[in-house]
């Protein structure tokens, strides 16, 4: 996957996202930080708003203004209300790290990236809070290619679940590949 495909998409959802905010100083938590490219650009998009960024990466050493370490044991530890903003830019599906703000700062908003692969299976998590019953999520029972028909409304379940509801959201379709780029508020 490339990295920081569809900027303008992540830049527009951002952006509307600050707009609401109505703030001219932001402060962001950047969970999947990676080089920063994101808030970068952010920052010449909209100079009149003044942003201030945590980020948190995996990947050793690439700044020294990003904490490194996993996200989730990172996230557990802040006091996530201190920040206006929490962008979830994920390869993958953030479920786990969303569910951390809506127990922390569900009053602060959240931008996320969900991208999964067209035949992946939908996480466990998902499917439980959506009623399935967990011996059916055993792959030898049932194929979980059966349950990607229903991924996007058992997200949106789930984070309805969560306490948030979903103000603007794009999909993309890349190769293998479905991205669902998304503002989400409580």
């Amino acid at each position: 996957m490339t990295e920081n495909s569809h900027l303008r998409t992540k830049l527009r959802i951002r952006k509307q996202a600050v707009e609401l905010i109505g703030k001219d100083s932001v402060n962001v938590l950047d969970a999947y930080a990676g080089e920063g490219v994101v808030w970068n650009r952010m920052r010449r998009e909209m100079p009149d708003v003044r942003f201030t960024t945590l980020g948190i990466e995996k990947r050793k050493y690439l700044s020294p203004s990003v904490i490194m370490g996993d996200n989730r044991k990172v996230m557990k530890g802040l006091d996530l209300t201190q920040f206006d903003l929490i962008d979830l830019d994920a390869f993958g599906c953030p479920w786990e790290q969303l569910a951390i703000c809506a127990k922390t700062a569900i009053e602060v908003p959240v931008v996320v990236t969900h991208i999964i692969v067209t035949l992946g299976p939908v996480p466990k998590p998902l499917l439980k809070m959506a009623g399935i019953p967990e011996d059916w999520c055993d792959r030898r029972n049932v194929p979980q290619a059966l349950f990607n028909r229903w991924r996007w409304e058992w997200w949106e379940n789930y984070c309805a679940q969560l306490g948030y509801k979903t103000t603007e959201y794009e999909i993309h379709l890349d190769k293998s590949a479905v991205k669902r780029y998304e503002f989400l508020t409580s």
